[in-house]
């Protein structure tokens, strides 16, 4: 399979190709995007304590209208309240067929909105976030991140976050090399690879991030190699 994309059209390895999405994309349409061939997508549900995003309920119910397999991620906050994160990702998916044990949330967690943030803060209100999703059931929850902010932004040292698969921000246009792993997951590797943020797919006005699924499973989720 080739995409197209802004920059170059990319030769894909035997990955299942996803995307990711926000209100950034707009009012997607998910007939056309499933008749390009792609078979999954990531979308955001919330970020901090109280914002839901305002495309949601709308990709979510029209991606799996066509077929399109359905994850989603939080956009997280270091100086906000971890309790009240957890609320929110409750209260905003229960709202969908979201299924706590089977279907992927994503959280991510990167510079922007947490810039005033310490690496210990990072570290100590993502971890309180992660448990508090645990104890409310959470199965499949995973972490996204580029290397560099996790690496020297986030003190990852202090905790075990590598229980946690890895989706990683890597832009490379030679996508037969690999991503940077953070030291964290150096053993374990990546599970998701955001290659691309410039990626035009039909049925989306906008530009649009691509992704691998290293080892996704035909419902969607994902099992170590």
């Amino acid at each position: 399979m080739r995409m197209q994309c802004a920059v170059v059209e990319l030769e894909i390895p035997n990955y299942q190709s996803a995307l990711d999405v926000s209100w950034h994309q707009g009012k997607i349409n998910w007939k056309k995007v499933k008749n390009t061939g792609i078979e999954h997508v990531i979308m955001k549900a919330t970020e901090g304590s109280y914002h839901q995003d305002v495309t949601f309920l709308y990709n979510w119910e029209m991606a799996r209208m066509n077929n399109i397999r359905t994850s989603v991620y939080h956009y997280f906050r270091a100086l906000m309240n971890p309790d009240e994160q957890v609320a929110n990702v409750i209260k905003t998916l229960n709202l969908t067929t979201f299924n706590y044990r089977e279907d992927i949330l994503a959280i991510d967690v990167e510079e922007k909105g947490n810039e005033l943030a310490s690496p210990d803060q990072v570290a100590h209100t993502l971890h309180r976030f992660l448990k508090g999703l645990e104890s409310n059931n959470f199965v499949n929850v995973y972490i996204y991140c580029n290397y560099n902010y996790w690496e020297n932004q986030v003190n990852w040292r202090i905790f075990d976050f590598s229980k946690y698969p890895l989706w990683i921000a890597w832009y490379n246009s030679e996508i037969n090399s690999q991503p940077k792993i953070p030291s964290t997951w150096k053993t374990v590797g990546w599970t998701y690879w955001q290659y691309s943020n410039l990626g035009k797919v039909d049925g989306i006005d906008t530009y649009v991030d691509l992704d691998f699924c290293k080892t996704c499973t035909t419902n969607g989720t994902s099992v170590t190699s």
